[in-house]
Order: C-alpha cells, then structure tokens, then sequence
C-alpha cells in the first residue's frame, strides 16, 4: 500500500513539473501576402511576416525553408519569450523572373500544434521594357533586327510564303533600304520605304517555292544597304531559307512510298582520333507500296558529303548512303544535319544528325 500510495506521488509530481514547464504557441498575425504587380526593374520585393508567441514557454524558429532559390528567408534566431514577438522576412528575387508567381515558405519551429506553419507569397512581376538595342540585337548601320538568320519551314512547291518581319530605326534621321544578292524566288519590300528616326518598321519577305528550282533546303545571304551607304560584309547580311517538298494534295495515300532510316544519328568519332575512318553508312529502306524518289540529299556543313548509288527505292528496297568526311582537319565540333527528301507525304523531310566531336 505504501508503495502505491508512494508511485501515485511521483505521477502527480511529474504531472505538475510538465504543466509548469508549459509550451510556446505560435500566432502569425498573416499567412498570406499578395504582392500584385511588381516591376521587373524594381529589384527584389520584400514582406516581413510578423509572429507572436501566444504560449508560456520560449518559442525557437529552428528553421525556414523555401520552395525555390527564387526565395530568400530570414528569422528572428534567438528564442522568443512567452508573450514576445518575432518576424519571418521574405524576399522574391524578381529580376529575370516575369510573370505570375505563387511560392510556399514552411517555418519549423518547437510549437508541437503547428510544424510547419506555411506563409504562402503571390505575386505578378511586369517584365523589364526592353530597349531598342535590346529588342532588336541585330545592328546594319541604324537598322535593327530581331535576328539575322529567316528560316521559313516547310513549303510546296506550288505555294508562296510571306513573313512580316519587324525592324527599327535607332538613328536620328529617317533610313531608307534596299536589298542586294536577292535569288530569283525571294523578293523584299519595306513598309514605310523610308522609317523615320527612332520608330519601328516592317520588312516584308516573300518566298516564292514556284520559283525555286531544287527540292530541299533553299535559300540565300541577302544584302541590305541603308540609305544608299554599301558596305559589303557579312554584318550587313540577312539570311532567308526555307525547304521545299511536293505538294501532295489530292495523293492516294493507299498507294505511296514509306520511308525509314538506320541509324537514327552517325558519329564520326573525336576529333584527332578519326584515323582512316572517313565514311559512314545511312540506311534508306522503303516499305510501301510504289517506289520512293529521293527528291534531294543534303548536308547542313561543309565538311561532310553525301552521296547515293540511286535515287529510286523500290518497295521492299533498301539503298545505302554514304557520308564522307572531306577532310581530317576538323578544328571545331561538328553537329550538323543530313536532309533527306522524299515523295513519301507523311514523312517528307527526314532529318540524320551527324556529330565529329572534341
């Protein structure tokens, strides 16, 4: 009896030693903060999260942890007495990051009844306006362009594509242009002829593939001249391409070609350890049910040619082509593409990359 009498002491001791002892209880005066619409330009956005300390005992933020790098956490680190208050700040790095924006924080602290408590920040960050300069990289004199290079995809052979291209004028007088070296099939105009000082423009390209004399990848380096001042470098040149195939409207597709290739990609090797290894073969099989036209066999660099032994495979036919390396004196790595067309009207262009690695 007495040592009954004795354990039920110590369980009320313990009791009352534990609810001495007490617990903290965190209180976050909000949760959630929307920071609406944020400038690019204005840097990083900043909330601080004001907490308070409703238990009796210290409350300790052990840590804060972030849903992306995008998201920088700071914290009151010494203990937080009962009653006492602490903050959570909050930075959204908006620079280079437009656009809506929704990020989770989890604060972990010893509040056994909250761990975490999620803060959530929103937010939209307006892009940067970009600059003349910046919009268009491209510089010939005053003129400037988004890019340099106008690949226009895919076109028939009995069709015309047109492409709006926009330009401006950074200059301080109005610019006139003219275009040099155009092909047969492509023609450029510019609206207005003459574009005034620092406005925008539209130069207007049409490919014309009724004009165009070969199947595949066709196109030019074109001229441009700003206001009657010529200079003949490639810094004052545009360049417009695009790959012509048949126009297969009104094809039975019951009764055509079907092409296929192996491999899917040729590796000539490293560069210096290529040795005497200078060709490679590209399969081209044929399962439909009439012959399939290699229309045009192309490579996208110089250091590589492609050759064939025919130019019709029959169905059921397979025909190897051959890739050869011009020349072991690569100096640079190469990945670059052979394009294969075809009267096959599902697959047209089939494109093989072919690599000469460092």
């Amino acid at each position: 009896m007495k040592q009954l009498v004795f354990i039920l002491i110590c369980l009320v001791f313990t009791a009352n030693t534990m609810l001495a002892q007490g617990k903290p209880s965190v209180k976050f005066e909000v949760s959630n903060h929307n920071f609406g619409d944020i400038e690019e330009d204005a840097g990083d956005a900043n909330i601080i999260f004001n907490l308070v300390n409703n238990g009796d005992a210290p409350l300790v933020i052990s840590r804060v942890t972030v849903s992306c790098g995008c998201t920088k956490p700071e914290w009151t680190k010494e203990p937080i007495a009962a009653g006492g208050k602490g903050t959570v700040s909050v930075t959204y790095g908006a620079k280079g990051r437009p656009g809506p924006f929704e990020k989770q924080i989890s604060v972990y602290t010893n509040d056994p009844a909250a761990n975490p408590h999620i803060l959530m920040i929103k937010g939209n960050v307006i892009p940067h306006k970009l600059s003349p300069v910046e919009a268009y990289p491209v510089g010939i004199g005053d003129l400037r362009l988004k890019q340099s290079v106008f690949r226009l995809g895919m076109i028939t052979n009995t069709e015309k594509k047109t492409e709006a291209v926009e330009i401006f004028n950074t200059g301080t007088n109005p610019i006139t242009l003219k275009y040099t070296n155009l092909p047969g099939y492509v023609s450029i105009s510019t609206d207005p002829p003459a574009i005034p000082a620092n406005s925008p423009g539209i130069m207007t390209i049409v490919y014309d593939a009724t004009q165009v004399k070969a199947y595949g990848r066709n196109g030019g380096n074109i001229g441009i001249v700003v206001n009657n001042i010529s200079k003949n470098t490639t810094e004052n040149q545009i360049k417009v391409e695009a790959t012509v195939v048949d126009n297969f409207s009104g094809v039975d597709l019951t009764k055509v070609p079907k092409i296929a290739t192996l491999p899917g990609y040729v590796n000539f090797g490293e560069i210096g350890k290529i040795g005497n290894k200078t060709t490679q073969i590209v399969k081209v099989s044929n399962s439909g049910t009439v012959d399939l036209i290699i229309r045009s066999l192309k490579t996208t660099t110089s250091e590589v040619s492609v050759s064939a032994p025919k130019m019709t495979v029959k169905p059921g036919e397979i025909v190897e082509l051959k890739l050869t390396l011009r020349t072991k004196k690569i100096t640079r790595n190469v990945n670059d593409i052979l394009e294969i067309i075809t009267n096959d009207p599902n697959n047209p262009l089939t494109e093989i990359h072919y690599y000469i690695q460092q």
